[in-house]
């Protein structure tokens, strides 16, 4: 046990333990946080690609349902995508810049 300090003094640890921020603990700029939606988006976009790519290589019956499925999904990421980057213009997010 810690000794009771006296009134009006302040009772400091002697040694103190580091402890990384965690990444919920700062704070991202909102802009940040698009950008990093927006390359995931992106990436799943290629992976949708990447498999439909394999579907059509491989051929079968089986095959096609499932180049059907991955360019289906490949195309609501990217009307998604689209949506939240009109979305992210309107609110402001995102502006242009002088061209």
């Amino acid at each position: 046990r810690h000794p009771q300090p006296k009134s009006g003094a302040v009772s400091t640890p002697l040694f103190r333990v580091y402890s990384p921020p965690s990444l919920l603990a700062t704070e991202m700029a909102p802009s940040m946080i698009f950008k990093i939606i927006v390359i995931v988006i992106l990436l799943m976009i290629l992976a949708s690609l990447g498999s439909g790519l394999v579907f059509l290589i491989r051929g079968g019956a089986q095959d096609n349902h499932r180049l059907v499925k991955a360019l289906t999904v490949r195309i609501v990421l990217s009307i998604s995508l689209f949506a939240l980057l009109i979305l992210a213009y309107a609110t402001g997010l995102i502006s242009p810049h002088g061209l």
